[in-house]
C-alpha cells in the first residue's frame, strides 16, 4: 500500500520536444556615438544670463516675433520718447502758427477799418472846412462881415496891434539848425523828434493846411503887415483853412513827410511873394 501511494503520488513528467532553434534577429548597427565636448572647469562664479525681450504678434494664426537684446530695447524706447516729443513740439508749434495767424488776420482787419474811418476823417475835415467857408460868406451876405476875404481879416487885426505885434519871432519849435538860408533853400532847417510842438511865431490867419508835394504837410500862416510864415515836413496839422491863430499857439506837429532826409521842420518867412532869413527872427525874443 505504501509502494502505491508513493506511485500514484508521484506525477510523471512528459518528454518535452526540443523547440525549433530560433534564427538570431539581425539588429541595425548602431550610429557611432559624438565624441562628448570638453567641458570648462566650472568657477566659483556663474555667468549671469543675459536678458532679452521678446515681442510676439499673432497675424492670422501665425505667429510672428521678434527678439531684442536689454540694450537695443532701451534704445528703441529712448528713440520712441524722442519722437513723441518732437511730435508733441510739432503739435504745439502748429496750434502757435495758427493762433499767430488768425491774430495777424485780425489787425489787418482792423488796420483796414481804421484806414476806412481815417480816410472818413479826411473827407468829413474837409466838408468843415466848406461848410466854414459857406458860413463866412453868410455872414458876408447878411452883413455881419464887410468883406470875408483874407486880406479883410488881416487888416482888421492890424488895425487892433501895432506893426512890432505882429512881426514873426522866435523859434517855432525847439531843435537843433541843421541848414542855414540861402538862394537854394528858402528856409531854415530845424532838426527835432517826430511829434515836437510847432508853435505860430505871430498871430495871423491860417492860409493853407494840407499836403505839398515838396513839404509834404504843409502850413502857411498870414500875419499882419504883410508876413508869412511856412511850417513844412509836419506829421500832423491841428488847425484849419480860416482859422484865427495867437503866438504860442500849437498849430501842429514835426515829422518827416514830403521830400525829407531826416525829421526835421522847415520854416520859412516871407513878406511880399519874397523870402527873408528867419534867423534875425528866431533869434527876436524880446516882448514887444
Amino acid at each position: 500500500m505504501a509502494r502505491k501511494k508513493r506511485r500514484t503520488g508521484a506525477k510523471r513528467r512528459k518528454p518535452q520536444k526540443p523547440s525549433p532553434a530560433r534564427a538570431p534577429e539581425q539588429t541595425p548597427p548602431a550610429a557611432p556615438k559624438p565624441a562628448p565636448e570638453p567641458k570648462e572647469p566650472r568657477s566659483g562664479l556663474q555667468e549671469p544670463r543675459r536678458k532679452r525681450v521678446v515681442l510676439m504678434d499673432l497675424p492670422y494664426g501665425r505667429i510672428r516675433q521678434w527678439e531684442f537684446g536689454l540694450r537695443r530695447w532701451r534704445g528703441l524706447k529712448v528713440l520712441a520718447a524722442v519722437l513723441v516729443a518732437a511730435s508733441l513740439m510739432g503739435f504745439a508749434f502748429g496750434l502757435y502758427g495758427l493762433w499767430h495767424w488768425q491774430t495777424l488776420r485780425a489787425l489787418k482787419q482792423q488796420n483796414h477799418e481804421l484806414r476806412r474811418e481815417l480816410e472818413k476823417t479826411v473827407a468829413l475835415k474837409q466838408e468843415l472846412q466848406r461848410v466854414e467857408q459857406l458860413r463866412r460868406r453868410i455872414l458876408y451876405l447878411m452883413g455881419a462881415l464887410s468883406d470875408t476875404s483874407d486880406s479883410a481879416v488881416l487888416l482888421a487885426m492890424a488895425r487892433q496891434m501895432d506893426s512890432t505885434e505882429a512881426r514873426p519871432r522866435g523859434w517855432p519849435a525847439h531843435g537843433l539848425v541843421t541848414r542855414q538860408f540861402s538862394d537854394l533853400h528858402p528856409g531854415m532847417d530845424i532838426a527835432c523828434p517826430v511829434g515836437t510842438p510847432v508853435r505860430a511865431t505871430a498871430p495871423g490867419l491860417v492860409a493853407y493846411a494840407g499836403a505839398d508835394s515838396l513839404y509834404g504837410k504843409l502850413i502857411i500862416l498870414k500875419h499882419p503887415g504883410g508876413y508869412e510864415t511856412l511850417y513844412g515836413h509836419l506829421s500832423r496839422i491841428l488847425v484849419v483853412p480860416g482859422w484865427r491863430v495867437r503866438r504860442g499857439d500849437i498849430i501842429g506837429f514835426s515829422g518827416n513827410t514830403g521830400i525829407s532826409t531826416g525829421p526835421h521842420l522847415h520854416y520859412a518867412i516871407r513878406r511880399q511873394s519874397r523870402y527873408l532869413n528867419p534867423l534875425p527872427f528866431v533869434k527876436d525874443t524880446l516882448t514887444p
